[in-house]
């Protein structure tokens, strides 16, 4: 299992909400562009896939100055995926959301509620 497998099977998953409009950002010559982006409800959420054995963040430089940025002005997450679970991490918040296994459900369940309810701060 690699990062690439992960994502494409999450990206899979994100794109069966037809209201919603799934990128994915390859772009080998830009730094610190996001991997995906969600367009719904008039609302842009940007993920940065990781797949790595624990939910430290120790990415620097652009990557990380990009998401901080973006999650400022909207709404930007880390989905980091380790052997046994996925966590989605807020920029600067120390806090990770952990579900069990590789449950892509979920992680869709709670970027539908951040379209949904984008002034709740349940998940934000």
């Amino acid at each position: 299992m690699t990062e690439s497998t992960i994502r494409a099977s999450l990206v899979k998953k994100l794109r069966l909400h037809k209201d919603w409009l799934v990128l994915r950002h390859e772009d080998h010559y830009t730094s610190g562009i996001p991997d995906i982006s969600i367009t719904g409800n008039k609302i842009t959420s940007w993920i940065e896939t990781k797949f790595q054995k624990s939910f430290n963040l120790d990415n620097k430089g652009i990557q990380r100055y990009t998401l901080e940025k973006l999650d400022t002005f909207g709404y930007a997450r880390y989905v980091i995926y380790t052997s046994e679970s996925v966590g989605i991490v807020i920029p600067n918040r120390p806090e990770t959301m952990i579900f069990p296994r590789h449950d892509h459900e979920a992680v869709v369940h709670y970027f539908r509620w951040l379209h949904a309810f984008p002034n709740s701060t349940l998940y934000t």
